[in-house]
Formats: C-alpha cells, sequence, structure tokens
C-alpha cells in the first residue's frame, strides 16, 4: 500500500460524512432518537476503507490526479456505498434495524465523493 496517509485522511472523512448524513437528514440532535447511527458509523468505518483498498485507491500515483483519478473515486465511492446499501438492506431483513432512511444512503455518498475526492484533488 503506497498511500498510507491518504488512508489515514479518509478514515475520519468517512465518520464525519456518516455523520453528516444523519445530521442533515434527522437534524443536529438525531443520536437522542436514531439508535441506527452507531451502527452504521461502525459499519462505514470497517467497509469503506476496506472497499477502497480492493478497488485499488491507495494503489495509485495522486500527485498527477486527472479526469481518470476522478473516475476511480467515483468507482470506489459508488462500489462502497453499495456495500453499505446491501448491509442496511440485511440489518432490516434481519431485524436487527428497525427502520433506516434510504436519503441517509444518498447523503452519505455524496459526502463521500466530496470528502475522499477533494484530499485527492487538493
Amino acid at each position: 500500500m503506497r498511500n498510507r496517509y491518504i488512508l489515514l485522511c479518509d478514515v475520519p472523512l468517512v465518520g464525519m460524512a456518516a455523520y453528516g448524513a444523519f445530521a442533515l437528514r434527522f437534524d443536529w440532535f438525531f443520536p437522542l432518537h436514531r439508535p441506527e447511527f452507531v451502527p452504521y458509523v461502525i459499519a462505514a468505518l470497517l467497509v469503506k476503507p476496506a472497499a477502497f483498498l480492493l478497488l485499488g485507491m491507495y494503489s495509485r500515483l495522486w500527485r498527477y490526479a486527472s479526469v481518470q483519478e476522478l473516475m476511480a473515486v467515483l468507482v470506489a465511492v459508488s462500489g462502497a456505498s453499495v456495500a453499505m446499501s446491501a448491509l442496511v438492506a440485511a440489518g432490516m431483513v434481519s431485524g436487527q434495524l428497525v427502520e433506516f432512511s434510504r436519503s441517509v444512503l444518498v447523503i452519505d455518498w455524496l459526502l463521500t465523493l466530496i470528502g475522499t475526492g477533494g484530499v485527492r484533488m487538493a
């Protein structure tokens, strides 16, 4: 893994994106009545960096970022969000999650894309 420091930037960004998605969807006082927040953030912190690693996000040379690298970020973030959607669906089917807002998944995808893409393009 060539870009360990980018991984260290991605982990807090993933957590902030998940928090921001819940905050934008449910206002700022959501932890009081949204019990699915903590499991979602824990899953995001485990699944998304692993998906980024599997999709080659940490083996690229980001010094010369171009449109191809931005497309690679888009594919990796989308793949990680699909994996998170599958985990949420599995949690709903198994009864571990009573309810979950689908808009949180979309907002989380967008915030993760902006955060990870911004770090790499900066």
